[in-house]
């Protein structure tokens, strides 16, 4: 597990958590796997079609695993916006206290709001950054199974063959 150390505070990475499954199971109407986790009292739906060419080779537990980090991107999504509205009322803050003629950054209380808010600035950047490395693993997972199960067929194929 990766954790970033920001002095004596420990953040988890967003993507490491344990997320409660709400439901999840195969849906003939669509041909894949649905998954739907809950964060924060909402719910994020995160499905894994199966490709029709790939029907006999179809996986419920690459499915789930897929829909699941799907749903989980959704979440991280919606995390990453509730930031932002954070960061910008920090930075609306930031600008008028800044306008004031007794603004003192040299204060003990300006140099902690310059804390907090260089704090949820880092927050921001790295869930962003672990969204594209969640995109990243979701995409070379699914590339990664079609060469493993391309390499079974033309082994099966060989083998018929001899």
């Amino acid at each position: 597990m990766k954790t970033i150390y920001k002095g004596d505070n420990i953040m988890k990475k967003f993507i490491e958590r344990k997320f409660h499954i709400v439901s999840e199971g195969w849906s003939d109407s669509f041909n894949g796997t649905c998954i739907v986790i809950n964060y924060k009292n909402k719910t994020f739906k995160g499905k894994c079609y199966v490709h029709p060419e790939d029907n006999k080779k179809k996986s419920y537990l690459f499915g789930a695993t897929i829909a699941y980090k799907r749903a989980v991107r959704k979440a991280l999504i919606y995390e990453i916006e509730d930031t932002k509205k954070q960061f910008k009322i920090y930075q609306n803050l930031l600008t008028a206290c800044q306008s004031t003629k007794g603004w003192d950054p040299k204060e003990k209380s300006a140099k902690i709001f310059y804390r907090q808010f260089n704090i949820l600035a880092r927050r921001l950047n790295s869930l962003q950054n672990e969204k594209i490395e969640l995109e990243d693993d979701i995409f070379f997972s699914i590339k990664q199974r079609d060469i493993v199960t391309n390499a079974i067929d033309r082994k099966k194929r060989q083998n018929k063959t001899k």
